[in-house]
C-alpha cells in the first residue's frame, strides 16, 4: 500500500499505510503471544488470519479502491510489462 500511495504521488498516505502496517502487525503478533497455549490454535490462528486479512482488506479499500476501480473500468495492467512478479 506504501508503494501504490508513493506511485500515486502521495507520500504522506504512503507514510500512514507504512506505520498503519507496523501498528497492526505488532498487535497480531503481541495478541498471538499472550494467547494460552491449552486454546484450540487451529480456531486462534484462523481467526487472527481472518481479523487481520479483514482489517488490512478495509485500509486498502479505503486508500486505493477508487484509483484500483478506475484503473481496472480503464481495462489498464496492474502489473507493468516486463516487472517481476515476486
Amino acid at each position: 500500500m506504501r508503494r501504490n500511495s508513493l506511485n500515486l504521488g502521495n507520500s504522506q498516505q504512503g507514510f500512514n499505510a507504512l506505520m498503519i502496517g507496523i501498528l497492526i502487525t505488532f498487535i497480531v503478533v503481541s495478541l498471538a503471544m499472550v494467547i494460552p497455549d491449552n486454546m484450540s490454535d487451529n480456531a486462534i490462528g484462523s481467526f487472527l488470519s481472518a481479523i487481520y486479512t479483514l482489517i488490512i482488506y478495509f485500509i486498502a479499500n479505503r486508500m486505493h479502491g477508487k484509483e484500483l476501480k478506475a484503473h481496472s473500468l480503464e481495462k489498464l495492467p496492474f502489473i507493468p510489462d516486463g516487472a517481476p512478479l515476486g
